[in-house]
């Protein structure tokens, strides 16, 4: 497979995408047709997509070969990315499909602070609590606010300095609450005013993150020994999943807490834009099948990838089948209950709502969500009327 690579001006994104936009556009219409497949932002994507300039991956005629219902994807992914109908899709994740795996925000945990502290709690194991649905924000904030480890500094919770915003969105989309709604006639809006769930989980990430036990920092100081409770992207990268891997301390892994005990454990994963979109052949020509036949036998090694690499480096399992500990059990668990919602995997085409759950979770005055959202409810309304423009 060919590769060209765009190199990002991360400090001049527009710039970058205006880029991109140019090289399709010049490749669709001189019908040089240089192009099988582009990996990009989910804004650029769309973008080419509003163009047509994207293959709509939803025509079986094309793409005989996508089977959509096979379970190496993500179907709240999939019913998100098609238009209201049902009928067309222009991309999908990227990186092999198991890229949002890597990035899905989880709960580690240090099992010998846990067991130092088991005479305060009520559970003898929080794997146990987990797989009984008892885990939720109340036992975490109950943990976090009481409860320090047996070395000396230690808090109970760690929130990790350089994706603190992805850790703060992640607890509200792990409790199923969804920025925005559709009605009868297919019409995206936002579901903000009046959203009393949206608002009592801003009070419950307020307080857990302004709680005294809570702190930043990095996998290093897990690693030390420094906390209880670890929240960050499951991420695996080789270097940096090391230090926890290496570290003198047993761990352990636990999914985001839920809402409450009668709720569901729901995944949220920090990076959904690295989205893979394939260029249209015009032309009455055939999309040529090479490339994205490569690509697709690729994307179906999900069992390779869990059981051989990740289950193994991370939870000791080191036999072909991938032995089921407990802490296998509870990555399946993590990984099985990934959802996605549209104001998540769109923030930024909807002009940045995600960056508006964080300012109001550091919102110094205490104000609500909806009485922020008032603030940018024009510039956020007219990137609705973008969206709502796509999908139709």
């Amino acid at each position: 497979i060919e590769c060209e690579r765009v190199p990002i001006d991360r400090a001049n994104r527009e710039n970058h995408r205006a880029i991109l936009y140019d090289m399709i556009a010049k490749d669709f219409t001189s019908e040089l047709h240089s192009y099988d497949i582009s990996v990009n932002y989910a804004y650029a994507t769309v973008g080419m997509a509003q163009r047509g300039y994207a293959a709509n991956l939803l025509d079986e005629s094309t793409f005989p070969y996508l089977e959509f219902d096979l379970p190496c994807w993500n179907a709240s992914f999939i019913d998100i990315t098609s238009d209201s109908n049902g009928e067309r899709m222009y991309y999908v994740l990227g990186d092999m499909q198991i890229s949002y795996y890597n990035s899905a925000v989880v709960t580690w945990y240090n099992k010998t602070l846990y067991d130092n502290s088991r005479d305060k709690l009520d559970y003898e194991s929080l794997y146990d609590m987990a797989m009984e649905g008892q885990w939720t924000y109340e036992e975490m904030y109950r943990m976090v606010t009481s409860m320090y480890g047996e070395k000396e500094g230690a808090k109970p919770l760690l929130i990790n300095e350089s994706c603190a915003d992805i850790a703060k969105l992640a607890l509200p989309i792990s409790w199923g609450v969804d920025f925005m709604m559709k009605d009868a006639a297919q019409d995206h809006s936002f579901n903000i005013a009046g959203n009393t769930k949206a608002e009592d989980s801003l009070s419950k990430v307020r307080a857990l993150f302004d709680a005294e036990g809570t702190v930043y920092g990095n996998e290093v100081n897990f690693a030390n020994g420094e906390a209880l409770f670890f929240i960050d992207q499951f991420d695996a990268n080789y270097d940096r999943n090391m230090v926890i891997r290496e570290m003198e301390d047993k761990y352990g892994l636990l999914p985001l807490p839920k809402y409450d005990a009668a709720s569901d454990y729901e995944t949220f994963v920090g990076d959904t834009y690295n989205l893979i979109s394939v260029i249209n052949y015009g032309g009455g020509k055939d999309i040529k099948g090479g490339a994205i036949s490569a690509w697709i036998e690729l994307a179906t090694e999900e069992s390779y990838y869990f059981n051989r690499i990740v289950k193994r480096k991370f939870f000791g399992t080191d036999d072909s089948e991938g032995t089921v500990t407990d802490s296998v059990a509870m990555f399946d668990l993590i990984v099985n209950n990934i959802k996605f919602y549209r104001a998540s995997v769109y923030s930024d085409q909807l002009g940045g709502i995600n960056s508006l759950w964080c300012d109001a979770v550091d919102d110094e005055d205490g104000r609500t969500l909806e009485e922020i959202y008032e603030e940018r409810r024009e510039q956020l309304d007219e990137a609705l009327k973008s969206f709502n423009g796509f999908y139709k």
